[in-house]
């Protein structure tokens, strides 16, 4: 057996590693330990060899490609670094997955004339749940250590949906959701990647066997069935066009759904399956010239895909085929063995040792990443973000050693498969126990400080020295209301968010026409007012909805996540494009308002919208701000009703809520300087200029939250922020008298 390193010609201890590694575990898929050659399948040609070198190092690129990514992106979190495209190493991991694995189900097939799912199944289980198992419950138990509940609690959560292996989904839901999409990445969300790999070979070994029809009879063992390559071979190709084609759809349209689905990564686990089942073919009819040029033309590639993609890069996509197509060109060459190819380097006794490490330290290098911070208080470093990675793998050669290897050897699980499978569900048991006792022991989120009801505000001149006075006593609030309004835990809740994200007239990123029936406040109303804008607008629905029961005016909501209601094109961060759904909709917003003609149109918008490459500098967005408020205003005015334009709230950046939750005896800790919110100044600026210009009324929010250059976190029992960025529903609910006299409603 070919191994490209022998225990006579060093005795590094990179190399013991991957003696051990070979002896005890021939081949390690993906990110995860292989499994075990299925019995009854006979010795491959020598040329097929069990153990490939030039894999082992590829799996060494691809984890040093997303630990080196991560590591630098702690620091650089703008995306400008060297490694910019090192996220690519997951797709590498895909294409490996995919031929070792389907490599593995074709011999059995073959050679047994069936597949044995419980066996297939069972030898996953006992190669990836032991090490995944302890990973999942040392995060969730440093969460409970490091996090405050709110966090704590939410990690667990994580935890659940990485036992069910559909946590990709739930990071494709929050990547397109805006309540969530600004969030801090979780120290589980790495997690996606296996979740992908366990829903694609959930259903591969079944269509195998379908298409060839040994679900339905016992295949006869040997090379007799020449049907079964071809049905293969076909099947796939439909598999991974079919899934590319909606890679490159979707990704255009809905990055984090493309970015996380398994629909649209599928067809990288079949380009390694292609592979697998043309392997002796390209053993016997590749020219070893060729196969040394294709070699090291994968390894380019792939380098290029690393170091030349971005964060802007629109991926997976188009993108996709460069890392997919680079790792399948150094796997089919690898088939014919050339002396001279890029397993001269690939097959180095350190990228052995990486490469069977890589599973392990995948697993536990970004749980280290995401809670560092935390228990230093401070930021990571470059040194430091190393540091951690380099923990990351000292615990994975722990893992590998006490807990990996002993199971995989271990003859008691392999004997009989439902014995691996059982040991599956007492591991899956032992996490959802370990998450419902921390569940069960995190500390409570109320705080122990009292705090009457928040006094309404009068509506009369006194109006503004009850604001404040309020906003004075916030500044000395040291200890959070036991009645804090809302609760910390209900915050994210949908009865705590305003009513049209409830119904769902609030529109999300895709949808572009406003919703018919967006009518609130009172029911028989001789007046109407629209409230246009994005979520920034929509934090004013519930002072607005007040007002409008209390003085007898129809309220029509016309706002959608992260897009602006003046005239020009902004960036979406989710979908890594320009938001041309956010013009779509505004233009059919501006002629709902032409043929509703209201009375009047409360506009309001996050004035710090991205731009990314859109505008060629500063001033120049600053301009596209004035010249598309003007647009926005002329529009709305030439309705007939008139247009007030609310200035953006101050803006805090981090998690009031999370703040908060840390500091419940220390609330004054969470105090915001009124400088630091301010950002998009310029814009801000020119916005109400223009509005002014225009005829439009301009209303700054600024005085009702912020006093003497500080800004509180709670006002009496009232939690002020719900999230980094939004005022709470109940203080928008207080507010209500000020914003009714400041818009004259």
């Amino acid at each position: 057996m070919g191994t490209g390193i022998t225990p006579e010609t060093t005795s590094t201890p990179a190399a013991t590693a991957a003696q051990l590694h070979r002896r005890t575990a021939p081949e390690i898929h993906h990110l995860h330990p292989a499994d075990d050659t299925p019995a009854g399948a006979r010795a491959v040609p020598h040329r097929l060899r069990k153990f490939r070198p030039d894999i082992e190092g590829l799996r060494a690129i691809a984890v040093l490609s997303v630990v080196i990514y991560h590591i630098l992106e702690a620091a650089h979190p703008d995306g400008n670094h060297l490694v910019s495209g090192g996220y690519v190493g997951v797709d590498i991991f895909f294409v490996i997955s995919g031929f070792l694995i389907t490599r593995q189900l074709v011999l059995e097939l073959e050679r047994t004339g069936r597949i044995s799912i419980t066996g297939f199944y069972a030898r996953r289980v006992r190669r990836l749940l032991p090490a995944s198992t302890v990973v999942v419950i040392s995060t969730i138990l440093a969460g409970w250590w490091l996090l405050n509940p709110l966090r704590a609690r939410d990690l667990v959560h994580d935890a659940l949906w990485t036992l069910a292996y559909a946590f990709n989904w739930i990071l494709a839901r929050n990547g397109t959701d805006y309540l969530t999409a600004t969030e801090a990445p979780s120290a589980l969300q790495h997690y996606w990647s296996l979740a992908v790999e366990e829903q694609f070979y959930m259903v591969w070994p079944l269509i195998m066997m379908v298409v060839t029809g040994a679900l339905f009879v016992r295949l006869r063992p040997g090379k007799g069935h020449r049907h079964v390559r071809p049905v293969l071979l076909a099947s796939l190709l439909l598999i991974a066009a079919g899934s590319l084609a909606l890679s490159i759809w979707q990704t255009s349209l809905n990055q984090p759904y493309a970015y996380f689905g398994l629909h649209t990564r599928a067809w990288e686990l079949a380009a390694g399956a292609l592979l697998a089942i043309s392997a002796e073919t390209l053993a016997r009819r590749l020219p070893t010239p060729l196969a040394v040029a294709a070699s090291w033309l994968g390894v380019g590639m792939i380098a290029a895909s690393v170091f030349t993609f971005t964060t802007r890069t629109v991926f997976p996509g188009y993108a996709a085929l460069l890392p997919v197509a680079g790792t399948a060109l150094v796997i089919a060459a690898g088939c014919a063995t050339p002396r001279w190819s890029a397993e001269i380097v690939l097959a180095r006794p350190t990228m052995q040792f990486i490469g069977a490490m890589s599973y392990g330290w995948y697993l536990w290098h970004w749980p280290l990443l995401m809670l560092a911070p935390v228990y230093l208080g401070k930021d990571l470093s470059v040194w430091t973000a190393l540091l951690m990675a380099g923990l990351g793998l000292g615990l994975a050669w722990m893992t590998y050693v006490y807990v990996e290897h002993p199971i995989r050897v271990a003859k008691w699980p392999s004997v009989r498969p439902w014995r691996a499978l059982g040991l599956g569900a007492g591991l899956s048991a032992v996490t959802a126990a370990a998450a419902v006792v921390i569940i069960a022991v995190l500390p409570g989120t109320l705080g122990s400080g009292t705090a009457s009801a928040a006094q309404a505000l009068s509506g009369d001149a006194r109006m503004a020295a009850q604001i404040t006075e309020a906003l004075y006593s916030g500044l000395d609030v040291r200890t959070a209301p036991a009645n804090l309004d809302p609760a910390l835990t209900a915050v994210r809740q949908p009865s705590a968010l305003p009513l049209p994200q409830q119904d769902g007239c609030h529109l999300s990123f895709t949808e572009t026409a406003p919703k018919p029936g967006c009518v609130y406040g009172a029911s028989q109303a001789q007046r109407t007012v629209v409230l246009l804008g994005d979520s920034h607008a929509l934090q004013w629905f519930p002072a607005l909805e007040q007002l409008a029961q209390q003085r007898g005016f129809a309220l029509v909501s016309m706002t959608k996540s992260a897009c602006s209601p003046m005239s020009l094109t902004v960036w979406n961060e989710a979908f890594n494009r320009p938001y041309t759904e956010c013009d779509q909709w505004r233009t059919a917003a501006l002629e709902q308002i032409r043929r509703l003609k209201p009375a009047t149109v409360v506009i309001s918008n996050f004035i710090n919208s991205s731009a990314d490459a859109l505008y060629p500098t500063a001033a120049a967005y600053d301009q596209a701000w004035t010249s598309g408020t003007a647009q926005t205003v002329q529009a709305v005015q030439a309705s007939g009703a008139q247009a007030i334009v609310v200035a953006d709230t101050p803006y805090p950046r981090e998690s009031v809520p999370n703040c908060v939750a840390d500091h419940l005896d220390q609330v004054g800790a969470c105090v915001l300087e009124q400088s630091a919110t301010q950002v998009g100044q310029s814009r801000r600026q020119a916005q109400a200029d223009t509005a002014q210009l225009n005829g439009a009324t301009t209303v700054d929010p600024t005085t009702w939250m912020c006093i003497d250059n500080r800004c509180p976190v709670i006002v009496s029992n009232l939690l002020i922020y719900r999230d980094e960025s939004h005022i709470s529903t109940a203080y928008s609910r207080w507010l209500a008298p000020a914003l009714g006299a400041a818009l004259r409603l």
